[in-house]
């Protein structure tokens, strides 16, 4: 399972100035910072603050999607029409939203009234509020925020209490700490004493192997059968794959920690392998 932690390369480009060949030097990110929907955030009349952003009306497909809408109008608007014309009883606690509710035959259904007194607007878009968990601000000056792709690593750590705690960083923090010349791992200021481990997608760890076993080549019988990468992390939850399992069907390969009370149960070592397959303890 080699891994590559790379996160940015460093490319050149040729630039034209004044009539002048120049050389640009500078940095690209390995891989995707964030998804390609952006926020914004806003704090609608008689609402809590949330992120929004437009959708076209089609994309709503039940009630649960119609309560996600902002505007109490438009809301109000789209249950009356779907109670009224589309013959849906929308007093249930569910229910779905007709394929052509609101086009029929490529034309709308669905109208507000023209303040200008002219034909009907047809709605083809609404706003949504949306719940991103970690959305993090493209610019300080502008409000789009967008919902960070992948998370780069997790770091446990020891508080000042002595209480294991984790930071989940995203892999455009990771991007920015780089740029500016920082550590990739960074214990949290207001509450780090120190790091115990990090937790990257094929980092490999022992799992439930007592402490009295020497981690060394004359126990690799054992070891491998306690050996696993990780596979996927995020906030409080960390799943963990035998290092041979060949499939992602057989859950008797695999090992999610949820708490630290799991953690300290399953007692993870982090290893590393040569390309021999000798394990070294990190």
């Amino acid at each position: 399972h080699k891994q590559n932690n790379k996160v940015l390369s460093r490319i050149s480009k040729i630039v034209i100035k004044n009539g002048e060949k120049h050389k640009s030097v500078g940095f690209a990110a390995r891989g995707q910072l964030h998804k390609e929907t952006v926020f914004g955030k806003r704090q609608p009349p008689r609402h809590s603050e949330s992120f929004h952003i437009r959708k076209s009306i089609t994309t709503l497909k039940d009630k649960k999607h119609i309560g996600q809408v902002v505007d109490d109008t438009i809301r109000k608007l789209i249950l009356d029409h779907l109670r009224d014309q589309c013959g849906v009883d929308i007093t249930k606690d569910k229910f779905s939203v007709p394929p052509d509710a609101f086009f029929k035959d490529g034309k709308p259904r669905l109208f507000l009234p023209n303040r200008k007194g002219g034909e009907p607007v047809p709605v083809k878009k609404v706003r949504m509020r949306e719940h991103v968990g970690n959305a993090v601000q493209l610019k300080t000056n502008i409000n789009q925020h967008v919902n960070p792709r992948n998370n780069h690593h997790v770091l446990i750590y020891e508080d000042f209490d002595g209480n294991l705690q984790e930071q989940v960083v995203s892999f455009i923090e990771v991007v920015e700490r780089q740029k500016n010349g920082d550590p990739v791992y960074q214990l949290p200021k207001e509450d780090g004493k120190q790091i115990v481990t990090t937790l990257e997608i094929n980092d490999m760890f022992l799992l439930g192997l007592d402490d009295d076993v020497e981690i060394c080549n004359k126990n690799a019988h054992l070891l491998t059968k306690h050996l696993y990468r990780v596979q996927k992390v995020s906030s409080s939850y960390y799943t963990f794959r035998h290092h041979l399992a060949s499939t992602l069907d057989n859950k008797n390969e695999e090992i999610y920690i949820q708490s630290f009370i799991a953690w300290e149960k399953w007692n993870p070592k982090k290893v590393k392998l040569d390309s021999l397959g000798k394990i070294t303890r990190l």
